[in-house]
């Protein structure tokens, strides 16, 4: 289909597209790239490392910085060129596209004094700083405000955040709620690995503290204290390391809790090929108290045909019906363990690995990017009718 300059969209990110660590390494391309797909000439506006080799469509505007004083000089640094670009820009982007949860106050400011409606898309984070017990500052409410008041389209991942930006802005906000999407030709369904008699139990992600780790390397000491021969695979890297490493050999389980780094999105699937089953135990912490876990997180789980252990915050319902996901609603490790050997008596790794392909069938079926795409692409253009 011919691109047209009335549908030149900018999707703007400060994903750091060179982090191998967890599938949102694709996530900003593969929304791209099912939006071009749908049509749009959408273009990817990213910061990454001066080594990083951009994709067709892609335009990397400036270097990551480390923590501190670097990442925000990176950060400054990659919004001045943004609006640079925009200001420079002929014809100008019929829409811009920010993908949270780091929104980019000034940029959307210059937008909105040059007329080109944004649209932001809520993941989790943001606007929760509303509902958080921590101190806020006057910057970070003024920006949230900002966005939520003068975003042509809000595209929240779940229903929870829908109603969350619904109740901040009022009735009259366009709010479409897209769900991540997996691109099952990159998370192919993992072989099968017989492992003896060990029950496997993987992660992937990046290691933050409110991703539930130190919970799950706990439920492993649990079971293992039961006489239950278990292990946790990790597949990713970051801040939590040390603390997991620690916390895995006070509880006398260092051995059963191997971390093996990051891995690209089509290693996925082999690095934990060997796990009967997969955990998305977010921490009960402020910020997650309505969102749980991430879609993304879990259709990856799935696409690679394993089960998922999902601990519902309260609010997450919906999920329960999903082929492939074992619900849990409490996050204390005893009972994490307790469900998790209760699981493993009863269905063993045959009954479990049933599991894991059905979710593949329903992600292959309703959470592709291809379809996040599509509602992403009608609400654009309701956006901007």
């Amino acid at each position: 289909m011919a691109h047209t300059a009335h549908r030149l969209l900018w999707y703007v990110a400060l994903a750091d597209l060179s982090r191998a660590s967890a599938a949102d390494t694709v996530h900003s391309r593969e929304d791209t790239a099912g939006l071009r797909r749908c049509g749009w000439d959408a273009r990817l506006f990213a910061r990454a490392p001066r080594s990083y080799r951009p994709a067709p469509h892609e335009v990397v505007v400036a270097a990551t910085g480390g923590g501190g004083a670097g990442g925000l000089l990176s950060r400054l640094r990659y919004e001045a060129l943004m609006i640079v670009r925009l200001l420079a820009a002929h014809p100008r982007p019929a829409l811009l596209f920010f993908r949270g949860p780091s929104m980019l106050l000034a940029l959307a400011v210059v937008a909105r004094l040059l007329r080109v409606p944004f649209a932001v898309e809520l993941n989790g984070v943001f606007p929760y700083r509303y509902g958080q017990r921590r101190a806020t500052t006057w910057l970070e409410r003024a920006s949230d405000r900002f966005f939520l008041v003068h975003a042509a389209l809000i595209v929240p991942v779940t229903r929870e955040l829908a109603a969350q930006a619904e109740r901040e802005k009022g009735s009259a906000t366009l709010v479409a709620v897209a769900p991540n999407g997996v691109n099952p030709e990159v998370f192919r369904p993992a072989r099968s690995v017989r492992r003896g008699s060990r029950l496997s139990l993987g992660f992937l992600g990046a290691l933050y503290p409110f991703r539930g780790l130190l919970t799950a390397v706990r439920a492993v000491a649990e079971l293992v204290g039961r006489g239950v021969d278990a292990e946790l695979v990790v597949v990713g890297d970051g801040p939590l390391r040390g603390d997991i490493e620690r916390t895995a050999e006070a509880l006398g389980v260092a051995d059963r809790v191997r971390l093996t780094g990051a891995a690209p999105p089509e290693e996925v699937g082999e690095r934990l090929a060997g796990c009967d089953v997969a955990l998305a135990l977010f921490e009960r912490c402020e910020r997650l108290a309505l969102t749980g876990a991430s879609p993304l997180k879990v259709w990856t789980y799935l696409a690679i045909g394993k089960p998922v252990v999902l601990l519902d915050p309260g609010c997450m319902g919906h999920y329960a019906s999903i082929p492939g996901i074992l619900w849990l609603t409490d996050d204390n490790p005893a009972r994490i363990a307790d469900a998790i050997a209760d699981w493993w008596a009863a269905r063993g790794r045959d009954g479990l690995a049933a599991l894991g392909r059905a979710g593949r069938r329903h992600v292959v079926e309703n959470a592709t990017w291809a379809q996040h795409a599509r509602i992403i692409s009608r609400a654009l253009h309701r956006a901007i009718a």
